[in-house]
């Protein structure tokens, strides 16, 4: 899953804000692309958001978590 770059696989989110000062009331992902994650956002109407990249993290076992 995630688009493959030179510094290795990237997954989005979108990230909903909301106030004055924008600050994120959540996420939603991850998407295997940038305009995955545009248009999901698109066809829900959301009022104000952005997409981002995710951090993907491994635990010992070499599971890929958040």
């Amino acid at each position: 899953m995630g688009e493959l770059t030179s510094s290795g696989r990237v997954v989005w989110a979108v990230s909903i804000m909301e106030g004055v000062e924008r600050r994120t009331a959540g996420a939603i992902g991850p998407f295997s692309s940038a305009a995955d994650a545009n248009a999901y956002a698109t066809e829900r109407n959301y009022p104000d958001w952005i997409v981002v990249p995710l951090v993907w993290l491994s635990d010992a076992e070499n599971l890929e978590t958040l």
